[in-house]
């Protein structure tokens, strides 16, 4: 298995199916658009270089000062930051609860900390499209952004520290 850049020559979007339909739909009908002019890039975890067993996609976001929490308001500057989104992530239905979204979750930070050596980014942002998906991210160390919101974080340090330790 091995996780790579979307090849709409290559990768087969057609089969994938999360149950989540707006995430199919973006796997089969928006990614590659959004790569064509860099809103954002796409990665899938495959088997046999053909069928998707899942993907994710990061983007770069902007987030206002005043949505930051209070105890990090202190650090950035009143113009707010720019962060990386982890935009979706999935796992087809048939590949669910085998650690497959554990994977893709730890290769996106490890990508966003490679390109932050570049272009840095403070924070990874995630939004949570669930409760479910919600504990997910907060496992890994996410935090919410304010109380009860599905707009999760985590500084770049604390997920480099975590990638150092796995």
């Amino acid at each position: 298995m091995k996780i790579q850049a979307l090849d709409k020559n290559k990768h087969n979007r057609k089969q994938f199916d999360c149950d989540v339909v707006p995430l199919n739909k973006y796997l089969q009908q928006t990614a590659k658009q959004h790569d064509d002019v860099d809103l954002s890039r796409c990665f899938v975890l495959t088997q046999d270089d053909a069928c998707i067993l899942g993907f994710y996609s990061l983007s770069v976001c902007h987030i206002k000062w005043d949505e930051l929490p209070e105890k990090h308001q202190k650090k950035y500057p009143k113009n707010g930051i720019t962060g990386v989104l982890i935009a979706r992530l999935a796992v087809d239905k048939q590949h669910q609860r085998k650690g497959y979204g554990g994977d893709l979750l730890m290769d996106a930070i490890h990508k966003i900390i490679t390109s932050g050596v570049d272009v840095p980014h403070p924070v990874i942002i995630v939004d949570a499209k669930d409760e479910q998906a919600k504990a997910f991210y907060l496992q890994f160390g996410f935090e919410e952004i304010a109380p009860s919101s599905n707009r999760l974080y985590i500084p770049t340090q604390h997920a480099r520290n975590m990638i150092e330790q796995v």
